[in-house]
């Protein structure tokens, strides 16, 4: 990652490939401070050894932030184990319909899917798609114009499915279909693999098209410090991107405060790494977790979405019950939810700012009790598991800090109360002019007595 210097100022008319890499006529919504360029150099002798000699050359000079190996990155697939949930459940359990219904606006949001692709042909998700023109493959480690709109696996499409469509009941999908328009930034191979410098790449086309949201449910593993294994070019990408980054947690069952797990651990005001949850409002069994780590958790067991016609073999009619349609599990398909309400607030709210969008959607999680004990409340951040409509409700929003700590209340409003922190203490006049200290929420002005 080398600081660069702009010369000029402008506006990008033009989007041109040269040599396999993007031209821009100008630039627009840099911030100076944090503009970088990320290079990748590809090493004539690729031994273990020289890699690590050339980084300390690299690290030697004045102009270079940071060198390190282009990391691989995987691809977070669906579980092997046949689901037997009702396709439905998820859209009810985060109160979907209820969200689309209150959500309002005309403004076409584009939502980036880092991925294998997406199934251009498919449907239900032809009229969500975006102009050929700005999808990108990013898969054979540089950068072509995508003419054909193809999915190589399959996993992109079952996230593209439920950012858009959601869910199949039999005659037709139900979801967060909202004026949402994708696009396609491939970057996975045939081997579920993709480059952690194509997905960096994909981040910055995507920031230099003012593409707002970007769902990527992919990752790679290293240590929690900082200073082993940590592709500081891909934090700084992310960092830089002035958009709403979407993740998911990882398919491993485990703590991620313990296991690194990037980009999922980077802490910044505009990602938001995602758990799955079950039917019965669980951590799905697969679903790695992180008191610190992971911010909530998602729909992401047993659920019904798009896939390529033809793409899945001989499925099982359990698994594929029509065809174009699979259920599925994991982590992948749990981000895309929060990604698919992400947009739908940014329809109804088309001025936010990515860090408002994380804090709406991760005050307003439902907390869920099981005998008394507090499902998430070591599992994640916020706490709790998505819900779209207290998400899209407007309560004239002042964010407040949330934690996973501790939960009071929850306000008559919808809001969940954290810590006492969305609470306001005010005097209160009562009919019979005697005056009491009530317990005000400070979004929607409920006295709590």
């Amino acid at each position: 990652m080398v600081n660069a210097k702009i010369l000029g100022e402008g506006i990008p008319t033009e989007f041109q490939t040269s040599s396999n890499t993007i031209v821009f006529d100008g630039f627009y919504n840099v911030n100076l401070e944090k503009f970088n360029q990320v290079l990748c150099l590809e090493l004539n002798t690729t031994s273990k050894q020289n890699v690590l000699d050339v980084i300390k050359v690299l690290e030697k000079r004045p102009d270079i932030k940071y060198a390190g190996p282009d990391y691989v990155i995987t691809m977070y697939a669906a579980a092997d184990d046949v689901p037997t949930i009702n396709s439905q459940w998820a859209v009810d359990r985060i109160q979907l319909p209820e969200a689309s219904e209150i959500a309002s606006g005309n403004d076409v949001v584009i939502v980036g899917v880092i991925d294998s692709g997406i199934d251009g042909n498919h449907p239900y998700l032809a009229n969500s798609i975006l102009d050929i023109s700005y999808h990108r493959d990013y898969s054979t480690g540089s950068v072509s114009n995508v003419s054909v709109l193809e999915d190589s696996d399959g996993h992109g499409t079952a996230v593209a499915g439920i950012i858009v469509a959601v869910e199949y009941n039999g005659t037709d999908i139900v979801g967060t279909r909202r004026n949402i328009k994708l696009v396609s930034l491939k970057v996975f191979d045939s081997n579920r693999q993709a480059l952690a410098s194509s997905v960096a790449q994909a981040i910055e086309y995507a920031y230099s098209r003012g593409i707002p949201i970007l769902n990527f449910s992919g990752g790679f593993y290293g240590s929690v410090d900082p200073e082993s294994n940590f592709d500081q070019a891909l934090y700084e990408v992310i960092d830089s991107y002035t958009g709403l980054f979407i993740c998911a947690s990882g398919n491993n069952g485990w703590n991620n405060d313990l296991h690194a797990v990037f980009p999922a651990n980077y802490h910044l005001d505009n990602l938001i790494a995602v758990g799955a949850s079950t039917s019965d409002d669980h951590a799905w069994g697969y679903s790695n977790f992180g008191e610190i780590t992971v911010d909530l958790f998602a729909p992401g067991e047993g659920v019904l979405t798009c896939y390529p016609d033809g793409r899945c073999g001989n499925c099982d009619p359990t698994v594929c019950p029509a065809p174009g349609y699979h259920y599925v599990d994991g982590t992948s398909f749990a981000a895309p939810f929060v990604t698919g309400v992400a947009a739908l607030i940014l329809t109804t709210y088309p001025d936010m700012p990515a860090a408002q969008i994380k804090d709406r959607i991760m005050i307003s999680v439902d907390t869920v009790y099981d005998d008394d004990t507090d499902v998430y409340v070591d599992k994640c951040i916020s706490g709790g598991r998505l819900n779209a409509y207290k998400a899209l409700h407007d309560h004239s929003f002042t964010i407040s800090p949330y934690s996973s700590v501790k939960h009071m209340l929850a306000c008559s409003c919808g809001v969940v109360m954290y810590d006492g922190h969305t609470l306001e203490d005010v005097v209160v006049t009562l009919p019979s002019g005697q005056t009491m200290v009530a317990s005000q929420c400070a979004i929607c002005g409920y006295l709590h007595s």
